[in-house]
């Protein structure tokens, strides 16, 4: 009876501090993430936002998640088919990790008169995202806030850019890029 007395406590004391640290942790290594690192209005989040991928080289598949005030969810469980297409398409694009400020830096200044007459998307709300690649012992990461709408627009005057838009497209597109859209 008393043990059953101290496993109840114990449980209800669980539900009241949270589960987040029972959560299984993900399979594989992490491929790539784009988390919110602070909220516009609300600063940094106390709970992890963000949509994660994790590749088990083991069994060879890539697994989404999607983390959100504390819970983390399934998005993408890719079989080993799904999961070689999205790895065959990410070595397609060639990324390879560069100083993302000062490439922006250089497209400014290459540029700087043609840009004056291009009209660009600005979004001022204040959110912070980190996006983070790890692949082939290649580690890309940035932390900017609302890096989508820059990153589409350098695209067009740089290759590296380029391919940055095209590694987050490809993901996005693993998830139904609403996820990201809503992210940004």
């Amino acid at each position: 009876m008393r043990s059953i007395l101290l496993l109840s406590v114990w449980l209800i004391s669980i539900a009241f501090t949270g589960c987040a640290t029972w959560q299984i942790p993900p399979d594989g290594e992490l491929l790539f993430s784009y988390r919110v690192t602070e909220g516009a209005f609300t600063g940094v989040p106390k709970h992890d936002i963000g949509t994660y991928f994790y590749w088990d080289k083991s069994s060879g598949a890539i697994t989404g998640y999607r983390a959100r005030a504390g819970k983390r969810t399934v998005i993408v469980r890719g079989g080993s088919v799904d999961s070689q297409l999205l790895l065959r398409k990410i070595s397609e694009i060639g990324f390879e990790p560069f100083d993302y400020d000062q490439e922006a830096r250089n497209i400014e200044t290459l540029n700087r008169e043609k840009l004056r007459t291009v009209t660009r998307v600005i979004t001022v709300d204040g959110a912070s995202f980190e996006i983070k690649f790890v692949f082939n012992g290649n580690v890309f990461s940035m932390t900017r806030p609302n890096p989508r709408h820059d990153i589409d627009f350098y695209a067009l005057y740089s290759p590296k850019m380029a391919k940055l838009k095209a590694l987050i497209d490809a993901f996005a597109q693993e998830t139904g890029n609403g996820i990201f859209n809503t992210m940004n």
